[in-house]
């Protein structure tokens, strides 16, 4: 079984450095960001701003 996670801020400091570590651990990641940075990473990627909640419905029942 393949697990889903969505990293909340996945571009930023913190994200930058966590989302490489869910996908070599083989977890299927979403990346939940309000910039448009890219990752040379397998992720998907769901803009998304969580102060106005654009985005969020669709980041969250989007499939891998």
């Amino acid at each position: 079984m393949v697990t889903n996670v969505l990293v909340t801020g996945g571009t930023g400091a913190l994200g930058t450095e966590l989302v490489p570590l869910l996908v070599t651990a083989g977890l299927h990641v979403r990346v939940l960001s309000r910039r448009g940075r890219q990752q040379c990473l397998p992720v998907r990627k769901r803009p998304c701003d969580l102060t106005t909640g654009d985005g969020l419905d669709a980041a969250g029942t989007a499939s891998t």
